[in-house]
């Protein structure tokens, strides 16, 4: 099971909820500081998290946001 805290969208990827994007488009220019916490991942690194994943397995069956930003290093 994946666990990401907070999903920034990246490469131009628009939400259809309105407030979301609004949200987002509020927040964009803390992305930088935001992707440093744990909780916080892109959704590019999201996605690397998940084809990693996919490839070799993983041991827990949880897969918090900062296991998920390590994963996306690996691919």
């Amino acid at each position: 099971m994946f666990r990401p805290g907070v999903i920034i969208p990246l490469h131009g990827v628009k939400s259809k909820t309105k407030w979301y994007q609004l949200f987002y488009d509020v927040m964009k220019p803390l992305n930088p500081l935001l992707l440093k916490l744990n909780s916080v991942v892109s959704s590019e690194q999201l996605g690397k998290a998940m084809i990693e994943v996919a490839r070799n397995g993983y041991d827990d069956p949880i897969i918090e946001s900062n296991q998920l930003k390590k994963l996306s290093r690996r691919t």
